[in-house]
Formats: C-alpha cells, sequence, structure tokens
C-alpha cells in the first residue's frame, strides 16, 4: 500500500487573465517546495497563466498569509483546490471548523473549483448526498475525455472538438474522485466521460455561490507531454472565468434522487432527461450500425435517423418535450435490435447505498454476509414502465447474486451465505 503523506493546505492568490475574481488556488503542501507532480504542475500553471501570492490554511477554519498574518478567505472570489497527488480526505482542509469556513464562503456569494480527487469534497461538505468514488494516481495508456451536456454553456466555449467529444489526455491519470456507479443528486451533471460512465464534471448552485467539480481522468496538470494540453488549460481558464463572473451563470437544474417504485422500477430522473449531446451521438451510431448489420431486419432504421435528425440542433437540455421525444427514441430504437428475440431480462436489484461490490484486488469472499436490501427479480421488455417482477427474495438482509441463468432459461443458480 502506497505511504500517503501529512496533508497540509496552501493557498494561492490569483489574479487571472480569465477572470476579473481573485482566486485562491488550494494545493496539499505548506510551501510550493514540498508539492507533489500535480500540485507542483498546477501552481506553476498558476503562475504562468497568473500572478500568484501565497496563502495558507492551518487548520480549524483559520487561514494565514505569506508572513504568518490572518487572511480572511472572503477576499477571494473563487478559490481552486486541485488534489492530484493522494485521494486522502484529511488533514486541514478536511477538519470540520475549515469545510464550515469553505461552505460559508460559497454561500456568501463565493465560488469553489474542485478537481481531481477534491471532487469528493462535495459530499464532505454536505452539499451533495450521495458518496463520490476516488482511487489514484496511476500511470497507464488509456484516453480521457469529456462529452458536454450542453455544448453553449460558457466553460466549454473556444474548445476543441473531435466529433461530439473534447479530448483532454491520453495518458496516466491525477488521483480523482468522479461519479462512477453513483448518481448526482445535489447538482447538475455537465459533462459525461466518452463512456458515459464516470460522471467526471458537475456544477452546484450553493447559497449565492457556485461550485464547479471536474474530476476523473480529466485534470491531469503534471502531464506535461499531453498533446491536448491546449483543452485542459482552455478548459480550465473558462471554468476560473465562469466562476468568477456571476453574470455567466447559468441556471442550475439539481437532478432529484430517482424515485423507486412500489414494485421497484426506476423511474426517469431529471439526471437522466438532461444529458442531451451526450445521447446524441452515441444514438446516431447505434442506429447506423444496427440498419447496416441487420438491413430489412431492423426495419425502422430510416425512420429512427429522420426521427433522430429532426431533433438534432434543438435545445433539447432546456426542453423537456424534446428531450421526452429523444428519449423514447433512444428506447424504441435500441429495443427494436433484432439480436432482442426475448422477452425478460433476469437481473439482481440492489440498493445504491450498498451495491455489494469488492475492490478490485479482492473477492466476493472479502463482502459482509448481511446488511443488504436485495433481490432477484425480472424486467420484461417492451414493458419498462411496469413494476419488476420479484423471482426470489432471501430471508432477512442477505446477500444474494453471481445469478449464472441455464441455457434453456428455466432454472438458475445463485450465490448466498447461509443463516449463522
Amino acid at each position: 500500500m502506497r505511504k500517503l503523506g501529512i496533508v497540509a493546505l496552501a493557498l494561492f492568490l490569483i489574479a487571472g487573465t480569465a477572470s476579473a475574481a481573485n482566486v485562491g488556488f488550494l494545493v496539499k503542501a505548506a510551501s510550493p517546495g514540498g508539492l507533489g507532480a500535480e500540485g507542483k504542475a498546477s501552481y506553476k500553471l498558476a503562475r504562468e497563466r497568473h500572478t500568484a501570492g501565497f496563502v495558507r490554511a492551518v487548520g480549524g477554519g483559520k487561514f494565514v498569509d505569506a508572513s504568518g498574518k490572518p487572511q480572511k478567505i472572503s477576499a477571494f472570489g473563487v478559490i481552486w483546490y486541485h488534489q492530484g497527488d493522494d485521494n486522502a480526505q484529511s488533514g486541514p482542509i478536511y477538519d470540520g471548523p475549515t469545510l464550515k469556513a469553505l461552505k460559508a464562503f460559497v454561500n456568501d456569494g463565493g465560488s469553489l473549483y474542485l478537481s481531481g480527487a477534491a471532487l469528493a469534497m462535495v459530499n464532505n461538505l454536505g452539499i451533495e448526498p450521495n458518496r463520490p468514488r476516488t482511487g489514484g494516481p496511476g500511470n497507464d495508456s488509456a484516453y480521457a475525455g469529456l462529452i458536454p451536456v450542453n455544448r453553449k454553456h460558457p466553460v466549454f466555449s473556444g474548445l476543441k472538438f473531435n466529433g461530439g467529444k473534447v479530448d483532454l489526455s491520453n495518458r496516466g491519470h491525477p488521483a480523482y474522485s468522479d461519479f462512477h456507479g453513483s448518481r448526482i443528486s445535489g447538482g447538475m451533471l455537465l459533462a459525461n466521460s466518452p463512456g458515459a460512465g464516470e460522471k467526471p464534471m458537475a456544477e452546484y448552485a450553493v447559497g449565492k455561490g457556485r461550485i464547479i467539480v471536474m474530476g476523473w481522468r480529466l485534470p491531469h496538470y503534471s502531464y506535461g507531454e499531453n498533446p491536448h494540453r491546449a483543452n485542459l488549460e482552455k478548459l480550465t481558464a473558462n471554468i476560473i472565468g465562469y466562476l468568477g463572473d456571476k453574470k455567466q451563470w447559468q441556471k442550475v437544474v439539481a437532478a432529484p434522487a430517482g424515485k423507486i417504485a412500489s414494485g421497484g422500477a426506476v423511474k426517469p430522473s431529471q439526471a437522466a432527461l438532461a444529458d442531451f449531446d451526450a445521447l446524441i451521438v452515441p444514438l446516431e451510431r447505434a442506429i447506423k450500425d444496427l440498419s447496416a448489420s441487420y438491413g430489412k431486419k431492423y426495419a425502422k432504421g430510416a425512420e429512427f435517423m429522420a426521427r433522430l435528425e429532426e431533433l438534432k440542433g434543438k435545445e433539447g437540455s432546456a426542453n423537456p418535450a424534446v428531450m421526452e421525444k429523444l428519449t423514447a427514441l433512444r428506447r424504441e430504437a435500441l429495443l427494436a435490435n433484432p439480436l432482442l428475440d426475448f422477452q425478460k431480462i433476469l437481473l439482481v436489484r440492489r440498493t445504491a447505498r450498498n451495491l455489494a461490490m469488492p475492490a478490485n484486488w479482492q473477492s466476493n469472499s472479502s463482502l459482509r454476509h448481511t446488511g443488504y436490501k436485495n433481490d432477484i427479480v425480472s424486467l420484461t421488455l417492451g414493458k419498462l414502465e411496469d413494476d419488476l417482477e420479484v423471482v426470489f427474495k432471501p430471508e432477512g438482509d442477505r446477500f444474494v447474486g453471481d445469478v449464472d441463468l441455464h441455457f434453456n432459461g428455466d432454472r438458475m443458480l445463485f450465490s448466498m451465505p447461509g443463516k449463522n
């Protein structure tokens, strides 16, 4: 296990060309020389693109300047905290009084930009009820980019698009946090990853202020040879400029936590209906592929494409009626896949608060035997709004999972701990 260093905190005053506001930049070291690779790279960017002055948080909600004199964070318009060298949620920035001071700063009209593993701080601040995923840093060859939910949002202005996505990196990642496997309930999704699973970027309206978070692999500031660095720096400047200029602020439509019907069927949430641009591109590709692969068997392919073309270019993110049409088209076009020649899908239903997912170095033997709200249910295709049918429900709160369906579809195996 990698040993985590002692967390300290510093703020650097930035008078950015992208914003008239003073920006405090938070890093995990008491001095520039003590920063890790991500901290040094982001501090260097701050000094090169802006003017920077040193301000440090000493815990207990107190801050001092470079000479050790008390400093009020209300002097800043925007605070940027990039946590890229580790994902530890400890030290002066994560103590109760400091979190309280930061939240009060936003409530009073200030703004926060939280990048890397700092994305998870929205949960510590009590702004986002769902717990984001954290991890890293890591060094691999995986690509990173984003697909904006609404390309007209000011933070995406002037970026170089590659089709419907914005390329940001092609190697490695900082310490990260994202909403993979969890819902965004307190804020508004700004961008998806190309795989649409990580949900790495969101905006929150808190009191009189704003918070923007960007995580996953996107804010990799220490990757100097990044071929997409221009996009990353432009996006960063856009975010700081947007947060520092209240005239640019967009309406934040917070996604409600999806409601569960009496039988357990998940009703479409506002979060699912807000992702207009991210739905258009993959749906178009799917319809074209199904039409080319199955020809006449995919009988309504041409009709689906015509309906999609009609919806393109409309303000779907701001128009619920357009979003409803796109959502309905997506469901109809994908369910028309000729390979879906069956009526029911067998699945395990489990609450999001306890998904029973072991870490990638563990196995199911590491899971607790009890403490779950789960059952095995079936979903009828073409009747997705109907309640799910319960096939098997364990006694009490025991784990049930690892379903293996017989090839005839009339029997199944599953695992469940025995009674103690």
